[in-house]
């Protein structure tokens, strides 16, 4: 490595020592697969999708209707239904327990 005149004039006059330092960059460099795994979650993400864990049974559930929509509407209570059966329930809960147990075996 050749000095040239500034680095021979810091060297004497101030005692500075030109050195060549490298510096490791500590970031992990992704794999071609990572990047593509990210771009496919990139792009599920602004779609509007998450990935979620379910049990394997509804995952199953939710195949065989098609799809989670369809599965959900097969299966959701309209709110009028809802209604009507929180005030039978109430209604139900002012009778002794016996009796209580006589009307939900039919539901059982």
């Amino acid at each position: 490595m050749e000095k040239n005149d500034e680095d021979i004039h810091l060297e004497e006059e101030h005692r500075l020592v030109k050195k060549t330092v490298y510096v490791r960059d500590n970031k992990k460099q992704r794999s071609s697969n990572a990047e593509c795994v990210a771009r496919h979650r990139q792009k599920k993400k602004e779609q509007g999708l998450v990935t979620v864990e379910v049990p394997q049974i509804a995952a199953d559930a939710f195949r065989a209707a098609g799809s989670f929509t369809a599965w959900y509407k097969a299966h959701v209570i309209p709110e009028k239904h809802l209604a009507k059966q929180r005030a039978a329930l109430r209604f139900v809960e002012k009778f002794p327990e016996f009796i209580q147990g006589l009307i939900f075996r039919e539901f059982r």
